[in-house]
C-alpha cells in the first residue's frame, strides 16, 4: 500500500526515471557491450587493412620513383641540348682531362635539386669512365671502390658490366616500358659488395647526341618511409621482388633491430612469395615474430612485401583494446552520473514547485501544478474582470472604487498618475490586446487595461502611468498599431489625473477631443439619426439583446468543441473579453465559464442516461477530453461521479 501511494504521489518522477532508463541507459549499456565484444575483431581487420594500405602506398611510391628517375634523366638530356656549354658534354670532358671536376659538380647540383637526394651518375657509351656526384671512376674502380665488389666476385662484376652494356638484349626483359630506355640492376642478391638498386635511363647528351646512361643508385636507406606512411609505420621494412621472385630492392639494412635478411631465404617465406592466394603471413622463429603483407602489381608483375614485428602488431591491438575497455567503463560511469544529474536537474524545480502548492490526496506532481495553474488562471481572470468592472463603472458613470476593493485587487499600489487614451475605429482581438499590453509593460514598465465599450466605435486604453510620459506612450502605441495594420490611427489623449477614481475626467477629455474632430470632419462623419418612435437608448438595448442572442446561439452550436473559450467567442464577435463577460452577467446572470460548464454537464447527463458510452467517450463528446478532469468537474457540479450518477438513475 505504501509503495502504491508513493508511486502515485511521485508518478512524474517514476515515469521520468523509467523513460531515461528505457531510452538512454539500457540502449547505452547494450551498445557499449556490443562495441567491446566486436571491437577487437574489427580492430584486427582495420589493422590488417592499414598495413596492407601502407604496403600498397610503398608499391605506388616505388613505381613513381622509378618513373621520376627516368623523367629526370630525360630532363637532364634536354638541358644539355639547350645549354651548349653544359659540363656534361662529352666533347668538353675530352678536351680537358681535368674538366671532369665540372661534370662531377654538375651532377652534384642535379642531386641537390632532387628532394630525395638519390645518388646520381652518368656513363658515356664507348668510354671507360663513370662519373658520379662524388668523383670520376673507371669501370673497375667503380666496381671495387664505389660498389665494394670483390675482384673475385665475377658474377657481381658481370652484372654491373651488363648494366652499362649498350646491347638492348641485356635489359629488354627487365625494362619497365616498351621503348627500352630504362635499365635495372640489383646487387641485393650478390655475395659481396654494396646492396643497391641501379636504375638507369639511356639518353643522348648535347646536340652531338653522345649516347650515355644516366643512373640513380638506391640503397636500403634511400627511401624514406615517412614520405608515404605515418609515423607508426617507421618500424616496418619493405622489399621488392621481380617476376622471377628475385630480390630487387630492400629497406632491410644490416643494422636493422627487428629483421635480418635471413628471412628472405627461408622456405616458408619463399612459399608465401610464390603463392598468389595468400596476402598475409605470420612468421615465427625462436627469436623473431613477424607479420608479412604482400601486394602484387599488374603493371610490372613485381611483388611488394612489408614486414612488421609481431610485438608492434599485437601491441597496437592490445593498446586499442585496453584503451577501449577503459573508455567503456568511463563512459558507463559518466552515463550513470549524467543519468543521476539529469534526474536531479529536471526534477528539482518540479519538486520545489510542488512543495509550495496545496496538494490533494491521490494527485501526482503534474496534476498538482496543472490544478494550481488552472486556479491561478481563474483567479487572475476573475481579478482582471473585477478591476475592469470597477474601472468601467468609474469611467462611464463616475462611480468611485471603494478603498477596500482597491486593497483587495492590489490596485492601491499604483499611486498614479493615470490617464485614458481613446482610439476611434480600432478593433483589436484578444491576442493583439495582450501583445500590446505586454510590449508597453516591457518598454515602459507600466500596466495598461485595454477594452472597448459596446457600440461605441473606439478602443479605450486605461494607463497606470507611473513615471512614463503619456505623449511618448501615445507615439509608441501609434507606431505599434501602424506596424500591425499598416494604417495610421488617431490616438486621443485624455487629461492626466492623480487618482484612479478621476479617470472619468480623463475619458471625458478624450470624448471632447473626438467630438471636436468629428465637427471638423462633418462631411465624412455623419451623426447617428433615429426615427420618431425609436430612441437612441432603445436602439442600444435592442443591439445588446441581438448580440446576446447571437452569442448564445454560437455557444449552443459550439460548446462541445474543446477549444471553445471566452477569448475565441469574443474575437468571433469583435468585442473584448471584458465586454463579453459584462454582457453575460447582465443578461444571463452567470459568467461565461459557468454557462459553458453548465451546458456541457447537462449534455453529459443526457448521454449518461441515454447511451452506453464510457465516461471517457462522453467527456470527449461534450468537449472535455481529459477523463479525470471531466469526472472532477461533473462531481463538483452534481455531487456524484458520472458513474455513480448513471447507476443512481437506472
Amino acid at each position: 500500500m505504501f509503495i502504491k501511494s508513493y508511486l502515485t504521489r511521485y508518478q512524474y518522477l517514476c515515469r521520468f526515471v523509467l523513460t531515461l532508463v528505457a531510452a538512454l541507459l539500457i540502449p547505452s549499456i547494450i551498445s557499449i557491450n556490443i562495441i567491446v565484444i566486436h571491437s577487437y575483431k574489427e580492430m584486427q581487420r582495420k589493422n590488417e587493412e592499414y598495413y596492407i594500405d601502407i604496403t600498397g602506398s610503398f608499391a605506388l611510391f616505388f613505381q613513381n620513383q622509378i618513373s621520376e628517375m627516368k623523367m629526370k634523366a630525360l630532363n637532364i638530356s634536354f638541358d644539355t641540348r639547350k645549354n651548349l656549354s653544359s659540363a656534361l658534354l662529352l666533347s668538353s670532358i675530352k678536351k680537358d682531362p681535368y674538366y671532369y671536376k665540372e661534370c662531377v659538380d654538375e651532377l652534384a647540383k642535379y642531386r641537390m635539386q632532387d628532394p630525395n637526394l638519390y645518388n646520381i651518375g652518368i656513363f658515356y657509351y664507348g668510354e671507360d669512365y663513370i662519373f658520379t656526384h662524388l668523383t670520376k671512376y673507371n669501370f673497375s674502380g667503380f666496381c671495387e671502390l664505389y660498389m665494394n665488389i670483390d675482384r673475385s666476385d665475377v658474377s657481381a662484376i658481370n652484372k654491373i658490366k651488363d648494366f652499362f652494356s649498350y646491347d638492348n638484349n641485356t635489359y629488354d626483359d627487365n625494362s619497365f616500358d616498351s621503348n627500352s630506355l630504362l635499365r635495372i640492376c640489383s646487387t641485393y642478391d650478390n655475395s659481396s659488395g654494396k646492396k643497391a638498386l641501379l636504375v638507369g635511363t639511356r639518353v643522348r647528351i648535347g646536340n652531338q647526341n653522345d649516347e650515355a646512361l644516366i643512373f640513380y643508385i638506391l640503397d636500403s636507406s634511400s627511401i624514406n618511409v615517412s614520405l608515404f606512411a605515418s609515423q607508426s609505420a617507421s618500424s616496418m621494412e619493405f622489399c621488392v621482388f621481380d617476376s622471377n621472385n628475385k630480390l630487387l630492392y630492400s629497406t632491410i639494412s644490416d643494422s636493422s633491430a627487428y629483421i635480418d635478411n635471413s628471412i628472405l631465404n627461408d622456405k616458408k617465406f619463399i612459399d608465401f612469395l610464390t603463392n598468389s592466394r595468400d596476402n598475409t603471413l605470420q612468421y615465427f622463429t625462436e627469436n623473431k615474430k613477424f607479420t608479412v603483407f604482400k601486394i602484387s602489381s599488374n603493371i610490372n608483375n613485381y611483388k611488394y612485401i612489408s614486414f612488421i614485428p609481431m610485438d608492434l602488431y599485437e601491441e597496437n591491438l592490445y593498446n586499442f583494446y585496453s584503451t577501449l575497455r577503459i573508455i567503456s567503463f568511463s563512459a558507463f560511469a559518466l552515463l550513470i552520473l549524467l543519468f543521476v544529474f539529469a534526474v536531479y536537474i529536471n526534477y528539482k524545480p518540479i519538486i520545489r514547485l510542488v512543495r509550495g502548492l496545496s496538494r490533494q490526496s491521490g494527485e501526482n506532481e503534474l496534476q498538482v501544478i496543472e490544478n494550481t495553474l488552472a486556479r491561478m488562471r481563474n483567479e487572475t481572470s476573475e481579478q482582471n474582470m473585477l478591476i475592469m468592472d470597477f474601472l468601467l463603472s468609474n469611467l462611464l458613470y463616475g462611480i468611485p472604487i471603494p478603498d477596500k476593493e482597491l486593497e483587495r485587487l492590489e490596485i492601491s499600489k499604483y499611486k498614479g498618475p493615470f490617464c485614458v487614451l481613446a482610439i476611434p475605429n480600432l478593433k483589436l482581438n484578444t491576442t493583439d490586446r495582450e501583445q500590446l499590453s505586454a510590449n508597453i509593460y516591457m518598454k515602459y514598465g507600466i500596466v495598461v487595461y485595454i477594452t472597448d465599450i459596446l457600440y461605441n466605435d473606439h478602443t479605450i486604453i486605461i494607463c497606470l502611468l507611473k513615471d512614463a510620459s503619456v505623449h511618448e506612450l501615445s507615439n509608441f502605441i501609434k507606431d505599434y498599431i501602424y506596424d500591425l495594420f499598416n494604417i495610421k490611427f488617431q490616438v486621443y489623449v485624455g487629461e492626466v489625473v492623480d487618482s484612479i477614481n478621476n479617470i472619468r475626467k480623463s475619458y471625458i477629455k478624450c470624448l471632447n477631443k473626438m467630438d471636436i474632430s468629428a465637427s471638423e470632419h462633418a462631411l465624412t462623419n455623419l451623426p447617428l439619426t433615429f426615427n420618431d418612435n425609436i430612441t437612441e437608448e432603445d436602439s442600444k438595448s435592442y443591439k445588446y439583446k441581438t448580440l446576446m442572442q447571437n452569442v448564445i446561439e454560437y455557444i449552443n452550436d459550439s460548446f462541445t468543441n474543446p477549444s471553445l473559450s471566452q477569448t475565441k467567442v469574443a474575437d468571433h464577435f469583435g468585442i473584448s473579453t471584458y465586454s463579453l463577460s459584462r454582457l453575460f452577467k447582465e443578461h444571463i446572470g452567470i459568467g461565461f465559464t459557468e454557462y459553458i460548464t453548465a451546458k456541457r454537464i447537462d449534455y453529459a447527463k443526457r448521454l449518461l442516461l441515454t447511451t452506453d458510452k464510457t465516461v471517457a467517450e462522453i467527456g470527449c463528446e461534450v468537449g472535455i477530453p481529459n477523463a479525470n478532469y471531466f469526472s472532477k468537474l461533473f462531481k463538483a457540479n452534481c455531487g456524484v461521479s458520472p458513474t455513480k450518477f448513471r447507476s443512481l438513475q437506472l
